[in-house]
């Protein structure tokens, strides 16, 4: 086994799926090329590009509560993620919190143009 290959940089690198020898002996090493790949390609294509951007903001904001934080990024970032969230109860309730967070900026944006 070869220990020293390194994955490819990024937060889910550590989860590229490594090939068991048991593969490599029985003649199954097509079978599971083409399966870790398959993997890789779907981390890289779609996994990676929504989950390292929303790891990073949440070590940046280190919320005590990671998971509501995290559902909160997904819909403010993503519009499936707000479309699915409306669908449930938590999700509309996270999204009308959001949606008086916007409009409470409005109101003090509009009294902050109407002070002397």
């Amino acid at each position: 086994q070869d220990r020293k290959a390194r994955p490819k940089e990024g937060l889910l690198g550590t989860l590229r799926p490594t090939i068991p020898s048991s593969f490599l002996l029985r003649g199954r090493c097509g079978a599971a090329l083409a399966m870790a790949q398959e993997i890789c390609q779907y981390i890289d294509k779609k996994a990676s590009p929504i989950v390292d951007p929303m790891v990073v903001a949440t070590v940046l904001a280190k919320p005590e509560l990671p998971v509501p934080f995290m559902m909160r990024w997904l819909m403010q970032n993503f519009n499936s993620a707000k479309e699915f969230m409306a669908t449930t109860n938590c999700g509309e309730a996270e999204l009308l919190k959001m949606d008086i967070q916007k409009l409470q900026a409005e109101i003090q944006e509009l009294q902050d143009q109407l002070a002397p």
